[in-house]
């Protein structure tokens, strides 16, 4: 199936009538030659039990291997959009959440193809999004693969002033958070895991494409601030952060400032994970971390670093410092 990749503004209405409290999560995974984790990513998804039911929805951001056939082959029930380009974690993300509300979904559940889901995360997710229908977005505690103690993403932080970002809880035991049912609020949580409602868009709309690889979902969350709850007892383990220090090891350190540019100022810190000519191939599906990985990511291409630098400066720096209103952009489904 081949889905058209449609621009609408990002403040775009999306009512639908499909949609209803129903209790039911469109979980949204965006694919790009990483068959295998996909495959692995929904076997996990299949051990749930979760009485409202998953939606699974499998983006293929134009991968150029076996992908499309290897998910039809294994889960036939699955709900695969084959896009024929590399959109972007961004544009993949965008498609799916509007296949998600079209087909009914109450909640959409944002998650990476590399990502191994405990059976209680669903639950535990929808729970205090009923207990706190105030908030917009819901966030899991995320450990790596390699180190399942320890913490790879839960909180996150922005500084509006310098336009700094950290990861609070990077590496701290997994113990810390979970102990304590109750959610935790933050400024930001990771687009590894994200839970929204569908009607959520309706008051922010989609992700911002410009943000083709890092912190559209940063960006995203500025829109509704104070809005974002970590949920401790929702786990999920990530591939993305275990080799050569990972994305965890930059991303526990501040990584961007308003007197940088965004990007290049990641490409800086994270130098010894570029790969090939694209200066990104083997980035985890994250967006950091997880060099020489066996498969390209959800959205690595090829790119003129001078250009990208100079874009940086006229759009996605005056968009995350609030010089420039959001509607001024284009990009969405």
């Amino acid at each position: 199936m081949t889905a058209i990749h449609q621009q609408r503004p990002l403040d775009a209405r999306l009512a639908h009538p499909g949609v209803r409290v129903n209790g039911r999560i469109g979980v949204v995974l965006v694919n790009y030659c990483g068959w295998r984790d996909t495959l692995e990513c929904i076997r996990s998804l299949q051990a749930v039990q979760y009485e409202d039911g998953l939606d699974m929805i499998v983006i293929d951001n134009g991968s150029d291997d076996e992908s499309g056939e290897r998910i039809r082959r294994e889960f036939p029930n699955v709900h695969l959009i084959e896009m024929g380009r590399n959109l972007g974690f961004a544009g993949g993300c965008n498609v799916g959440m509007r296949a998600a509300r079209e087909r009914g979904n109450e909640f959409i559940w944002l998650l990476n193809n590399d990502t191994i889901v405990d059976p209680q995360a669903p639950r535990a997710l929808v729970e205090i999004a009923r207990a706190r229908p105030d908030a917009s977005f819901y966030g899991t505690i995320i450990s790596s693969e390699s180190k399942p103690e320890r913490i790879w993403f839960a909180r996150g932080a922005f500084d509006r002033r310098t336009g700094a970002i950290t990861n609070v809880d990077y590496d701290r035991a997994v113990s810390d958070l979970d102990r304590d049912p109750r959610p935790v609020n933050t400024d930001w949580i990771s687009g590894c895991s994200v839970l929204i409602r569908c009607s959520t868009l309706d008051q922010i709309g989609f992700m911002n494409e410009d943000f083709f690889l890092y912190k559209e979902e940063l960006e995203w969350q500025l829109r509704r601030p104070h809005s974002a709850w970590v949920v401790p007892r929702a786990l999920v383990r990530h591939k993305g952060g275990q080799s050569g220090g990972g994305t965890g090891a930059v991303m526990g350190r501040v990584f961007m400032s308003i007197r940088r540019r965004v990007f290049a100022a990641v490409a800086r810190s994270v130098g010894c994970l570029f790969r090939g000519r694209a200066g990104l191939e083997g980035t985890s599906a994250s967006g950091l971390g997880g060099a020489g990985r066996h498969h390209r990511t959800a959205y690595s291409r090829r790119f003129d670093r001078r250009a990208l630098a100079q874009r940086e400066d006229q759009v996605i720096t005056p968009i995350l410092l609030g010089e420039q209103p959001l509607t001024s952009a284009e990009p969405g489904v």
